[in-house]
């Protein structure tokens, strides 16, 4: 007499064949949720620096927003009191490993960017690194225009003045 039930054998094959397409699955959401997570940590740079400018305009006094590289934390403080006003971490995976501005470059602490009471800054460059995350993020001081820029030879053109023609410094 035959029996209708699975062996031990196609039990196996099933359980085998299910998590094949599983990892599949896995691996087929794994770079959206990559690239999902470089422009969540874009967008959260972007909202870092609008928000410090528009709470220094409505304010009236100076913000402090500081960037702490070594937790990849995103702070807005009340540059008079040090009273922390906001703080936000990037998503997992993704991290800031340079802030440049003009005549700094900083891969290590907290850097601290003041927002004036009129909502201007220093221009800097954000460089964020992970999985599917190489881009630098370039902030004008003057505007809070965002810019996406791939490598830091751009960086260093857009944030290196220009020396006017015919002047000569003395370490040339």
């Amino acid at each position: 007499m035959r029996s209708s039930a699975f062996t031990l054998i196609e039990a196996m094959a099933a359980v085998l064949l299910v998590g094949i397409l599983a990892a599949g699955v896995a691996l087929s959401f794994a770079a959206p949720l990559r690239r999902a997570r470089a422009q969540d940590a874009i967008d959260r740079v972007r909202a870092f620096d609008s928000s410090a400018r528009a709470q220094a305009t409505a304010s009236g006094r100076p913000v402090l927003g500081i960037i702490d590289l070594s937790n990849g934390a995103l702070e807005r403080r009340d540059a008079a009191s040090s009273e922390t006003i906001s703080r936000q971490q990037l998503p997992d995976g993704i991290r800031i490993d340079l802030v440049r501005c003009r005549d700094r470059r900083d891969d290590v602490g907290a850097i601290e960017i003041e927002f004036s009471p009129l909502g201007l800054s220093p221009s800097y460059a954000v460089h964020l690194a992970g999985p599917e995350c190489d881009r630098w993020i370039m902030v004008a001081g003057l505007s809070g225009s965002i810019g996406i820029v791939r490598d830091e030879a751009q960086v260093d053109a857009i944030l290196t003045p220009p020396r006017a023609a015919g002047v000569r410094r003395d370490a040339d």
